[in-house]
């Protein structure tokens, strides 16, 4: 049975997210597409290519952009292959970015949910999320597989994965 869209799980036809959600539509685009936002978000002074992912052009993988009323893209996340466990998929959320302006009014939140539009049933996902940031995923039930590590230039993160991810999801 096909899930239901984002929109529709807001409890609106009309293609937007609820004034509680947010005005948030959140299609599938390209690579190229989340690449900016990512870039002013997560690698604020780096050069472009800091924004681009091992994976991200993989055939297999997922970019999500959030969009406001004006057609401003105001979030964004990549989900990327990444080995199976077993005969189930596996894909690891990267960056997810949400433009300053727009924080906390649900764009994260409409990003993880639109996840399941676009994944296998039976996907399993797993993420390194900032620290500062790992609230958010918490929030949306994720659970905690790890203690605080440094990502050398980036700083400290967490691993998070969905509850319904088993524990050690690879890497």
């Amino acid at each position: 049975m096909p899930r239901p869209s984002c929109n529709a799980r807001c409890g609106n036809d009309s293609g937007w997210g609820t004034e509680v959600e947010g005005n948030w539509d959140v299609p599938r685009v390209t690579v190229e597409g989340v690449r900016p936002l990512r870039r002013r978000v997560l690698r604020p002074g780096l050069p472009a290519h800091a924004a681009c992912f091992d994976g991200d052009d993989n055939r297999t993988a997922i970019h999500l952009a959030a969009f406001d009323r004006e057609r401003s893209m105001v979030g964004v996340l990549s989900l990327l292959p990444a080995a199976p466990l077993g005969t189930r998929p596996v894909f690891q959320l990267r960056g997810m970015a949400v433009d300053a302006a727009t924080r906390r009014r649900g764009v994260g939140r409409a990003l993880l949910n639109a996840i399941n539009d676009h994944l296998p049933a039976d996907a399993l996902v797993w993420c390194n999320a900032r620290v500062e940031a790992a609230s958010i995923y918490r929030r949306d039930g994720w659970v905690e597989d790890s203690g605080v590590f440094d990502i050398p230039g980036v700083g400290e993160h967490i691993r998070l994965r969905r509850p319904d991810s088993p524990r050690g999801t690879p890497d």
